[in-house]
């Protein structure tokens, strides 16, 4: 919706307005731009000098001024003009006496009938207002739109509870005498038991059915409206933000995106989810347009502004996180190439997320016998998890089952550490009477593998490699964590890698359970097992690299290293901060030069540790205006996304929502809502007044037949 128009001055000076150009100019509001008005006096012993300041117009509401003339007008006098006076016709620009002449005019009684006819504009007739009629048909109305907002809270209540618990709010039949019409509406029928008003309004109402398909729709959409609203406001208040994507498919297999905006607020990391889209297709064009679009509400682009405005706005997106796919991070013509070319300063991060999985996937692409092994150690998973039997023989020898969380890490433990064990319950699994031959022949297949020089030498390499892996993945999905100890972890799974290729020799020269009788398995001419295992070293370092491109972010962090504050005063980290000035050029390097120097100066700053303490301290102690540039650059490093996580849990959220839904065709709004519910349900608790909120927006989208506003 446009925002209504606001009329100058020259306007409003010209002919009489009509009673509908009366109601279009209220709407509009007065105009109160800044004016050029000085004037200059002299007393005996000095000089004094007024200009214009905008604080006027919060003092004197009636105020506005013209830029054509550079002078101050009553805007409530312009548009009814009861009497001829400076004020309507030629304006006033006499500082000196402003204060004078203007509590005159607002003594005046022109003016105070002028002010009750603009505040009566369009309200109807004011003896109908006065009339005792008039009155009791209010309290009357006032009355039926409160019994009315009643039941509505109780259906927001019961459609919040269905999101918040992922559960169904349709069924096929939803008819009084079906047997099973669904949760949402057993549980409009409970609260009618509890609630008389309800109960009343589901008997006897020809109107308003709470069940009915369409007020659930519309309930969902005003929710929707209402929490994308709060969001803005909050987007609206962050200084950056940070746009992160992932991709996935619902219960009914189309492609799915989810886009999650995070900001710092308050000293606050949030994530908020913003919603689910189909991009369309899966190329890089097609995929960058739909985010664009997406960005264009989230940052207000649209709405008519100066193109300062627009360029702040703009700059205020400075990282973009998505998964390693090509399509996504190519660096020429990916999605975060594209969006680059419109947001300059929104560096483009590989989601954490993605780290692990990708970086061994490729490793163990890097060889026929290293792809040969992990779909060898697949086969034990599914043998072992296909029946109870099974798996209570796997609890009996691990405590745990193998499972393919964290590509296979905990199965290659489990075979490596009781590879004994296992053998011994093959053979018993072969040589029970009863056991069916397909069961034999896998059983069969498993034991020669664990008799397999190369398949033990591989076991034994993952499960060097498989903790260090494991450890780096876990940093990667703790919420909060901070740039710093991202990179700690990155520089320390990359030093134990190395420490295992260094290793690799030894290994290759020691026996690994090798009984006589088994056979190698031939390798390609020139390969030897130990050239394959660096080689796996290297692909999995490499991939390190790769993966964590875009770093000046984490050298930023450095910058705050309490630990290394004493050592920083002594030699100033100059290398750490010309990468980071250059990243983010909108820092002012040389106030945030001297700000950095003061704050390594401080023995007290010595034991503050981590970036938020460092944040919500410059917030708290109101050192924003002093450490201008220091808060910045925290703020930038915090919007920063470390794991993206919350982009892995929502595509699973829409994955329960649609088979809760039994209804795969669901429209896209309102599986944004029924998500929001869901993933953002402590958010939507803490919106102040939510519910009367929907009411309002409910109240709105539809011509209703029931009355929910109040009459004032």
């Amino acid at each position: 919706m446009e925002p209504p128009k606001v009329y100058s001055v020259q306007n409003l000076l010209k002919a009489p307005l009509s009673f509908d150009e009366k109601l279009l100019v209220k709407k509009g509001g007065r105009p109160i731009p800044d004016l050029q008005i000085s004037s200059t006096s002299a007393s005996k012993t000095r000089t004094y000098r007024r200009v214009f300041n905008r604080n006027i117009y919060e003092k004197y509401e009636w105020m506005c001024g013209c830029s054509v003339t550079n002078k101050l007008f009553c805007f409530m006098c312009l548009i009814f003009k009861e009497e001829v006076s400076a004020w309507n016709t030629k304006g006033l620009d006499d500082l000196k006496h402003m204060a004078e002449r203007a509590k005159k005019h607002e003594n005046s009684v022109s003016h105070m009938n002028a002010c009750m006819d603009f505040s009566l504009l369009g309200k109807g007739n004011i003896r109908e207002q006065l009339g005792s009629a008039y009155l009791r048909d209010k309290i009357k109305h006032n009355e039926n739109v409160e019994k009315n907002r009643h039941i509505l809270r109780r259906l927001i209540m019961c459609i919040k509870f269905c999101g918040a618990f992922e559960l169904a709010l349709r069924r096929l039949d939803e008819t009084l005498t079906s047997d099973n019409p669904g949760i949402y509406v057993g549980l409009v029928n409970f609260a009618s038991e509890l609630d008389a008003v309800l109960a009343a309004n589901m008997e006897g109402s020809q109107v308003f059915k709470g069940a009915s398909k369409t007020i659930k729709n519309e309930l969902l959409d005003a929710m929707l409206h209402v929490y994308k609203q709060e969001v803005l406001k909050e987007i609206q208040s962050a200084n950056f933000i940070a746009l992160e994507a992932d991709e996935t498919t619902d219960t009914s297999n189309p492609q799915q995106m989810v886009v999650i905006i995070r900001y710092v607020l308050n000293g606050q990391i949030c994530e908020r989810f913003w919603s689910f889209f189909k991009p369309g297709g899966h190329n890089a064009g097609i995929v960058a347009n739909t985010l664009l679009n997406e960005l264009e509400t989230i940052l207000n682009l649209n709405y008519p502004a100066s193109d300062n405005n627009t360029s702040a706005n703009k700059n205020k997106l400075i990282a973009q996180t998505y998964d390693g796919a090509s399509v996504m991070s190519g660096k020429i013509n990916g999605v975060q190439a594209i969006i680059k070319r419109t947001f300059l300063h929104a560096h483009y991060i590989h989601s954490y997320a993605h780290q692990f999985n990708l970086i061994i996937e490729r490793a163990a692409q890097c060889n026929k016998n290293v792809k040969v092994f992990f779909a060898n150690l697949q086969s034990f998973s599914r043998f072992f998890s296909r029946t109870p039997k099974r798996t209570a023989i796997v609890d009996e020898i691990v405590q745990h089952a193998p499972t393919r969380g964290n590509f296979k890490s905990r199965t290659v433990n489990a075979l490596f550490e009781h590879q004994h064990s296992f053998r011994e319950w093959l053979d018993k699994i072969i040589d029970e009477d009863g056991t069916d031959s397909v069961t034999i022949s896998e059983a069969s297949g498993l034991l020669n593998h664990l008799n397999c020089p190369d398949f033990l030498y591989w076991l034994k390499i993952f499960h060097f490699i498989m903790p260090h892996a494991e450890i780096l993945f876990n940093h990667t999905e703790i919420r909060g964590i901070e740039s710093a100890q991202m990179q700690a972890a990155v520089e320390e799974f990359q030093e134990q890698i190395m420490l295992i290729r260094k290793a690799i020799v030894n290994i290759n020269h020691e026996r690994i359970n090798e009984e006589p009788t088994m056979k190698r398995q031939k390798l390609t001419a020139g390969e030897d097992r130990a050239d394959i295992a660096r080689e796996v070293c290297d692909t999995i370092l490499s991939q390190i690299v790769d993966r964590f491109d875009f770093k000046d972010h984490l050298s930023a962090a450095k910058l705050f290293d309490s630990k290394k504050f004493k050592t920083y005063r002594r030699s100033f980290p100059q290398r750490h901060f010309d990468e980071t000035v250059k990243s983010y050029p909108m820092l002012d390097s040389v106030k945030l030069k001297s700000e950095l120097s003061a704050l390594y100066a401080r023995d007290n700053m010595c034991d503050v540790s981590g970036l938020l303490p460092f944040l919500v301290f410059i917030t708290d102690n109101d050192l924003k205006k002093v450490m201008t540039e220091t808060y910045k650059l925290l703020d930038i490093i915090c919007t920063t996304p470390m794991p993206t996580t919350e982009c892995e849990r929502c595509p699973s959220t829409l994955k329960r929502i649609k088979t809760f839904l039994n209804n795969v065709t669901i429209s896209e709004d309102r599986l944004n809502a029924l998500a929001v519910l869901s993933i953002e349900k402590k958010f939507v608790q803490s919106i102040p007044d939510f519910d009367n909120k929907v009411i309002e927006v409910f109240s709105r989208l539809n011509n209703r037949r029931m009355d929910f506003m109040y009459k004032k």
